[in-house]
């Protein structure tokens, strides 16, 4: 990550700046999901589990969907299994009640944040940057979008 000197944001990267964004709200969510009772839940956690369809899915195609090794996703399922979040029947994985109502936490967690960014900056400019970041998630591949 891009070292800054000074109180200056001006010399943080553009991947710098959506890193340390993409933590902050991952740390509300997590803040947010402990307050209401969903504890044991990481970071790592949230990533995978958020990309849990409907359907219940191997963790060979969760490992290919989140681009991450097999071996970290079947430590991840069994942490979050043991944890009451997602339930493993046969190598097939999905949510339990507990981890649907956990993503519903974090969905209101983000809809929230997100409200809190545009009155921070304002509508227009938060719809241009929205619009900005759909440009650039689209010309690096959508790597892993479909959530």
């Amino acid at each position: 990550m891009t070292q800054t000197t000074g109180d200056s944001h001006g010399e943080l990267g553009i991947a710098s700046l959506l890193s340390a964004s993409y933590h902050s709200l991952i740390h509300r969510i997590v803040s947010e999901l402990n307050s209401a009772g969903f504890t044991r839940l990481s970071g790592n956690q949230l990533h995978l589990i958020s990309r849990i369809p409907e359907e219940a899915i191997s963790v060979e195609d969760l490992s290919e969907k989140v681009g991450i090794p097999s071996q970290l996703v079947s430590n991840l399922v069994s942490t979050a299994v043991s944890s009451g979040y997602l339930r493993d029947e046969d190598g097939m994985v999905e949510l339990t009640d507990r981890g649907e109502e956990a993503m519903r936490i974090v969905g209101e967690a983000q809809r929230k944040m997100e409200k809190e960014w545009e009155a921070s900056i304002g509508v227009s400019d938060y719809a241009e940057l929205r619009s900005q970041l759909i440009r650039l998630f689209e010309v690096t591949g959508g790597a892993h979008s479909d959530s």
